[in-house]
């Protein structure tokens, strides 16, 4: 059976219906969202990188890089080289990617494509 998580607070469910039914706390809207990305091992922080093995865990920690100050999960692919979005620069990982400056990223910080 699938399953569905909401990319706000992590909260897991088994149809994409009752997902976006119910309230949700941590969501902008109050209501979940639905993760995009692949169910896996391991997700990341969109924003610092940060690899966590649940998104639950991932999206109840705080991050100082997140505009919100919390994590938010990349929806992306697992690849072997993750690409600015801004200027296209190649990295090998998406923690070294959202470490370092971009000078044509709004937030001077390089931010990965999906």
């Amino acid at each position: 059976m699938a399953k569905y998580f909401c990319k706000h607070c992590g909260q897991e469910f088994y149809d994409v219906r009752t997902l976006t039914q119910y309230p949700c706390s941590d969501s902008p809207t109050s209501m979940h969202v639905p993760y995009e990305g692949e169910e896996s091992s391991k997700y990341f922080c969109f924003y610092c990188g940060q690899e966590f093995s649940d998104i639950r865990t991932l999206t109840q920690y705080p991050c100082s890089d997140s505009p919100t100050s919390k994590h938010v999960p990349y929806e992306g692919t697992i690849k072997d080289k993750y690409l600015c979005k801004h200027c296209g620069q190649e990295f090998s990982d998406l923690r070294t990617l959202t470490q370092y400056p971009c000078s044509n990223s709004p937030r001077n910080k390089h931010e990965p494509r999906r």
